[in-house]
């Protein structure tokens, strides 16, 4: 059912899998995962009361994986990457309103969540410290958030890494 980008099967495989197995991290994170891919189908469908709901249950997903093991640099990283993906998503879309007065809440809560990855992404380096992605994201995001200090050593961590 992955394979062939059919979410919500997958969904209902893995709610039934955690049923039988309701520790198993990876379980959690794929169920993370899932949500995290029909996030984008309800938001190209302009059903963005869908696509905040499956972000939380993505997130919630996410966040159990990280409960089950503290050292799961996978979940780390998508739940910041979900983060920053989706505080650039929703700034896209309030860009798109036809009705703006809504605009200055969605981009307050695009900033929120570009703040809410960064712990996630800084777990994940550390826990992966030569991965390069996780940087690079990193290093934007400080210099995005004019948090020159710590964008500074993300570069340098990658120079050091031959990037």
């Amino acid at each position: 059912w992955f394979a062939k980008g059919d979410n919500q099967k997958a969904q209902a495989a893995l709610q039934q899998a955690v049923q039988a197995d309701p520790n198993n991290k990876i379980l959690r994170f794929n169920i993370g995962v899932t949500f995290d891919n029909m996030i984008k189908s309800a938001q190209e469908n302009k059903d963005f009361e869908q696509a905040n709901l499956f972000m939380d249950k993505s997130v919630e997903a996410y966040k159990k994986a990280i409960e089950l093991d503290e050292n799961y640099t996978d979940a780390y990283y998508n739940l910041g990457a979900l983060y920053n993906n989706q505080s650039m998503e929703v700034k896209r879309i309030a860009g798109e309103m036809e009705d703006q007065s809504n605009y200055d809440s969605e981009i307050k809560r695009a900033d929120k969540m570009i703040l809410d990855a960064i712990p996630y992404l800084e777990k994940a380096s550390e826990l992966s410290p030569e991965d390069v992605s996780t940087l690079k994201v990193l290093k934007r995001i400080y210099f995005n958030i004019e948090d020159m200090d710590k964008y500074n050593i993300a570069k340098e961590k990658l120079k050091a890494l031959g990037q």
